[in-house]
């Protein structure tokens, strides 16, 4: 079978707690993007497409486990596949390693490479098997420039089924013919590219804003006749008594038998109007329940803010600099200002972690002070942080949830997950950094495991932020919004 096909597929932890539900869609040759908010499943719908677990619910169709390929978002080991595409020298491995820029000798330094040189290993290991379905969880966390064009190159050449999760905008604008944006649950298949495909669910979003204030309007205009229809029935209804006690002896039987009866008609259909309003009024309330718009960033998320008393925070001084394959010019001392925006840059391998780990070393601020994200975090630590969080102070937490909703997450779903997805323990650590009023941030790759949208929301926060800024990574478009600084590792 040349296509993957879902057939109402469901997945969740309980009855009560679905990651989604009722996903149908044909996956055929060619490639598919996954996109959708942090911790809304991808990762898990891709698990389930490459039949390595089984749905709750529905069916997954097509080509069996032992024909799939499936990459994941971390790569801790050598393992026995990275090791025998290493050791194979056929043509189609060879000519796949120089693709990659791949040498079979260097990895015996395995535990030295960065995160991005251990990418290419995995990345190749799977392409030599030549599988009918190659599955990728963000194929191009901590890869360099020149790196994604390798592995670019690479993908495009695959014939086989293809289904992708990334942040990586170019990637998917060069390979990607279809898009399955997976969000609150739900699925929706575009026979488009990610840009139209964003650029229509766009379309539909602002739909949603205009059906949301019409049935606003509507609730609003629903509850204003209730309240005057009951208002005039009770007044209607009072006339009728006032005019039976004040009935004077000449008055006629038949004519007061008229007029009251002409007020109780009016007041019974004031009533009838009231109640009949009750279903429709319930109804607009139930349809505003469904219609919901994503939270945007607010600009108030650091108007209290208190910068550092001293104006420098750190100096790392020529002697101090670490050497490696990429260096800054020599005879520089490099300082960290209060208002210090930095983008450190550099290919994989460069040093730009260990520079900023020297920069930590070097700087004398109080702990709470720092915001510190390493981008090799232990799932541990990320589900100890969501523990932590949910017993906060109910003001801290209240700040917390402020800006894990502004960066796009649910705040009582992080904090409730026993194992919340890599880019929501992101967005937790980010949170809980900026609602200290962190003097310094320093972030190496922070657009590592982040939705789309995220990316954009996380841009609008850090540019929003107005301390001292320190960041290593290779996403250029993010980097250049808000830093105005850079610090190059040349090689």
């Amino acid at each position: 079978m040349s296509a993957i096909q879902l057939v109402g597929v469901g997945h969740g932890f309980s009855e009560d707690e679905w990651v989604f539900r009722d996903v149908c869609a044909t996956l055929p040759r060619g490639w598919t993007a996954i996109v959708g908010p942090n911790g809304g499943g991808k990762s898990t719908l891709l698990r389930v497409i490459a039949g390595q677990l089984v749905p709750r619910a529905g069916q997954r169709c097509g080509p069996a486990v032992g024909l799939c390929a499936l990459t994941e978002q971390r790569v801790d080991a050598v393992g026995d596949e990275i090791a025998a595409f290493a050791a194979d020298w056929s043509r189609a491995a060879v000519r796949l390693r120089a693709r990659l820029a791949l040498d079979p000798d260097e990895l015996t330094r395995w535990s030295s490479f960065s995160p991005g040189e251990r990418r290419r290993w995995q990345l190749g290991a799977a392409l030599v098997r030549e599988p009918e379905v190659l599955l990728l969880d963000e194929p191009t966390n901590h890869v360099d420039a020149s790196a994604r064009a390798l592995l670019g190159e690479a993908l495009a050449r695959f014939s086989g089924v293809g289904v992708l999760v990334s942040h990586d905008r170019a990637l998917l604008a060069a390979i990607s013919a279809r898009t399955l944006w997976l969000e609150r649950g739900q699925a929706s298949l575009y026979q488009l590219p990610y840009d139209a495909a964003r650029a229509q669910r766009q379309a539909e979003v602002q739909a949603l804003t205009h059906a949301r204030e019409e049935l606003r309007a509507r609730a609003r205009q629903l509850e204003r006749r209730q309240v005057q229809d009951q208002q005039r029935s009770e007044a209607a209804t009072r006339a009728i008594g006032a005019r039976q006690r004040i009935k004077g002896p000449r008055d006629s039987d038949a004519r007061e038998a008229g007029a009251r009866g002409r007020v109780a008609h009016a007041a019974a259909k004031l009533s009838r109007r009231a109640v009949s309003s009750v279903p429709e009024a319930a109804r607009v309330a139930a349809q505003l329940e469904q219609v919901r718009v994503p939270k945007s960033v607010g600009s108030s998320l650091f108007v209290d803010y208190q910068p550092a008393p001293r104006a420098r925070l750190a100096t790392l001084t020529h002697a101090e600099l670490p050497t490696g394959p990429g260096s800054l010019r020599p005879g520089q001392a490099r300082m960290v200002e209060r208002g210090s925006r930095v983008w450190i840059s550099g290919p994989n391998g460069a040093g730009k972690s260990t520079l900023l780990r020297a920069l930590r070393r070097v700087w004398s601020l109080p702990e709470e002070r720092v915001l510190w994200l390493d981008q090799d975090r232990k799932a541990d630590e990320d589900a100890a942080r969501a523990r932590a969080a949910a017993l906060l102070p109910k003001p801290e937490r209240a700040r917390v949830f402020e800006l894990l909703a502004a960066l796009g997450a649910e705040p009582e779903r992080v904090v409730r997950s026993l194992q919340p997805s890599p880019g929501e323990a992101q967005k937790l650590q980010l949170a809980l950094g900026l609602a200290r009023h962190a003097w310094l941030v320093a972030l190496d790759e922070p657009t590592n495991h982040l939705d789309l949208p995220s990316i954009e929301r996380l841009t609008d926060a850090l540019t929003q932020y107005p301390g001292a800024l320190l960041i290593a990574t290779h996403d250029e478009p993010f980097a250049r919004a808000v830093t105005r600084e850079r610090w190059d590792l040349a090689p």
